[in-house]
């Protein structure tokens, strides 16, 4: 089930059989996910590009843009934030699997899908997603500290002049660096 401290995943189902995506939709939701369906890869597309979905659950065998298509769509656009993709299919064997990995599915499933495998494999791609959301958040922190501390080692005018007295004593000096660097960075 979802997480319940936490906003549900949200799941873009794409299949181009209506009973498959009911299927799946009753199945998700009662896990506590919430879900958005595509019965083809341009309007699977169309949503990731307007509301980019938590994980896209992807048939591969569609009209038009089948789903190795999409994967390589999806995982080629720059714009997009981590997207995980199940691929979803009846082909099973070796070759067609590395071919769904290689367009950029993040892990594979064939149907008839046992909805316990999916689970946990929903789970598991899920928690990717989180890791890799707090790893580019640490980054960005971690980007952002570092431009403060560049912008606040260069001393101006008066500035100098303070850390120059502040330099006297070591123990204040980092204390009063960090608190003046502090104030003048987020001004």
């Amino acid at each position: 089930m979802a997480d319940e401290l936490e906003t549900p995943a949200r799941i873009l189902i794409v299949d181009d059989h209506e009973d498959n995506i009911e299927l799946l939709r009753a199945r998700l939701e009662s896990w506590g996910y919430t879900t958005e369906s595509a019965m083809d890869g341009g309007q699977a597309l169309e949503k990731v590009e307007a509301e980019p979905p938590d994980l896209i659950l992807l048939d591969v065998m569609m009209p038009h843009i089948d789903g190795m298509e999409v994967a390589r769509r999806v995982k080629s656009n720059t714009n997009l934030p981590f997207i995980p993709i199940i691929m979803q299919t009846a082909l099973d064997t070796t070759e067609d699997k590395v071919e769904g990995l290689e367009a950029g599915a993040d892990d594979y499933i064939t149907k008839p899908i046992e909805f316990p495998e999916l689970k946990a494999r929903l789970r598991s791609m899920l928690r990717i997603k989180r890791l890799q959301e707090e790893l580019e958040e640490r980054e960005r922190q971690l980007l952002e500290a570092n431009s403060v501390s560049a912008t606040c080692r260069k001393p101006t005018g008066s500035q100098g002049s303070t850390i120059g007295v502040i330099s006297s004593s070591s123990s204040t000096r980092c204390s009063h660096m960090r608190s003046d660097c502090r104030s003048r960075c987020r001004a």
